[in-house]
């Protein structure tokens, strides 16, 4: 809806933030799509440890998109940064309610 403008103005820290509610939660689609986001977006707000983090969630419930993003951000993420990554993913639980 706000990614796409669909019923009202496209707005991109919405739609961030609604993937984002849902990611934490669990949804495949949503982690994967954030991830996405987060691994695409402007020099400035990329974050490839938090794009890391739900590509990789997404990527073991059988998302493929997610695992060829995960693949991309391993290729330009040092070691260092691809362990701490993995430290937040073993870590994760998912988030109930708003």
């Amino acid at each position: 809806m706000y990614r796409d403008g669909d019923g009202t103005k496209p707005d991109a820290a919405a739609s961030l933030g609604w993937f984002r509610r849902a990611a934490e939660q669990g949804y495949v689609k949503a982690q994967s799509r954030l991830g996405q986001r987060l691994a695409h977006a402007e020099q400035a707000r990329r974050n490839d440890q938090e794009a890391y983090l739900w590509s990789a969630l997404a990527a073991r419930k059988g998302a493929s998109d997610a695992a060829g993003q995960l693949q991309m951000l391993k290729a330009r993420m040092s070691p260092e940064q691809i362990a701490e990554a993995e430290r937040r993913v073993a870590a994760w639980q998912p988030k109930c309610g708003p």
